[in-house]
């Protein structure tokens, strides 16, 4: 059998069991990690606010021109039990909501994503899209992590909107990071 070398001409070969696998040692970390590590990329969206009944309360959109927004995880707390009902590429032009301020939290990096996030009581504008289905808060301002292992992946113009079935003070945040797409 042939060693396999490390290709720097130090003669260091690879180690090899008698099965035939390579012996390795590694350390595995999150993509959300790498990624704020290395390119300083991962985003929350905090907000606070107390939406009308049945109305858009959040929304998020990506405006890179060439990376998506992948939405990886959701904390969401209220005073009240309500469900938030959840869409994916909603078409229009949000109205009514405040410009959010997005934080990175890769304290060496000041980069702000190219999104447009929005928070208001009853943002309007939005139409169709792609139910998700609900997330159910009881009342109490407990918080709920819903973590989305997969991503919401939004490509360049595709956002993200939240109504809130009953009105009452949510608060939370939603992490998101830049990636090129077809790239883990």
């Amino acid at each position: 059998m042939v060693p396999i070398l490390d290709g720097k001409g130090t003669g260091y070969a690879a180690e090899v069991d008698s099965e035939n696998r390579l012996a390795t040692r590694a350390n595995t970390i999150p993509n959300t990690r790498h990624l704020n590590v290395v390119f300083g990329d991962v985003f929350l969206f905090p907000f606070s606010i107390t939406p009308t009944d049945g109305k858009c309360f959040l929304y998020i959109e990506n405006t890179h021109t060439s990376k998506i927004l992948v939405l990886t995880q959701f904390v969401y707390a209220s005073s009240v039990s309500t469900a938030l009902l959840g869409y994916l590429s909603q078409v229009g032009t949000p109205t009514g909501g405040s410009d959010g301020t997005p934080v990175n939290v890769n304290s060496q990096i000041n980069a702000s994503p190219s999104a447009t996030f929005q928070t208001g009581a009853d943002i309007t504008g939005l139409s169709g899209g792609r139910y998700l289905g609900p997330l159910l808060l009881a009342t109490g301002n407990q918080p709920v992590v819903f973590d989305f292992t997969y991503g919401l992946i939004l490509g360049t113009g595709s956002g993200y909107s939240v109504y809130a079935e009953t009105g009452g003070t949510i608060r939370g945040f939603v992490v998101g990071h830049y990636q090129d797409p077809g790239t883990f």
